[in-house]
């Protein structure tokens, strides 16, 4: 092996500066550009509303099936277990609302339970989630 292969071999290196670049800049991209949204667990049908309009992120997202089953963070729930659930995240954000999403075709006496127990908790602010026209 001659002198010259011998400098060739060791000043050959990848230059990874440039990837490392284009991966953080696709990253602030990906971050600043995802809208991030609460699953409420299952399929709900909204009603729909000529007065919908959309609120802040900061709400305790509750849903109602269309069989009356009550959904909370994605997991059924009981109305004496949603009681404890909304004074818990009542204490660590003491303004956030109540959204309430009833599938159109529930009966309303479980939406009434739903919103009565929301109250009782200590929400102020509760609200039904429908859809626009």
């Amino acid at each position: 092996m001659s002198l010259r292969t011998k400098r060739r071999a060791q000043n050959a290196e990848i230059n990874i500066a440039p990837l490392l670049d284009m991966v953080f800049i696709l990253l602030i991209f990906f971050m600043v550009t995802t809208h991030f949204t609460k699953d409420l667990g299952l399929e709900i049908d909204k009603p729909s509303a000529s007065s919908a309009k959309s609120l802040m992120n900061e709400s305790i997202a509750l849903a109602i099936s269309e069989d009356g089953d009550l959904y909370f963070n994605g997991r059924r729930i009981s109305l004496f277990a949603l009681d404890a659930s909304i004074r818990r995240a009542l204490v660590h954000n003491p303004s956030a609302s109540v959204m309430i999403v009833a599938d159109k075709r529930s009966v309303t006496e479980s939406l009434i339970e739903v919103y009565d127990t929301c109250k009782l908790a200590g929400a102020d602010k509760i609200a039904v989630g429908t859809k626009e026209r």
